[in-house]
């Protein structure tokens, strides 16, 4: 048996992410790996593990202003904002910020 000492990480979840293009858990595993960027947040093929992913030029610029943001979260579902916004706010102040999005969630704090 031949074990192929080039397969990196970077193999393995590019071609998950071919595989399960349309899956919520491809976003999920994008986020944890940080996307292709380090540990600084900026874009970086040497270390990144989605290579070739780069965060979208047109992307709004008042919910990522630094080139260092990558989404985090999912937005708050409309019904919540619509029906329930007091709650919403009361579980996280920032929820109706532009950049919500962009903040980490608990467990991918420093």
């Amino acid at each position: 048996m031949q074990v192929n000492t080039q397969l990196t990480m970077s193999h393995i979840m590019i071609q998950k992410w071919i595989a399960l293009s349309y899956s919520p858990e491809v976003w999920v595993d994008m986020r944890r790996m940080n996307f292709c960027a380090d540990a600084a947040g900026n874009y970086n093929e040497a270390t990144g593990i989605y290579k070739g992913f780069k965060r979208p030029s047109h992307v709004l610029a008042e919910g990522y202003p630094n080139p260092t943001d990558w989404p985090r979260r999912s937005a708050i579902a409309s019904y919540e904002v619509n029906y329930n916004m007091q709650q919403v706010l009361a579980a996280n102040p920032n929820a109706g910020s532009p950049t919500y999005m962009a903040e980490p969630v608990w467990w991918d704090k420093p």
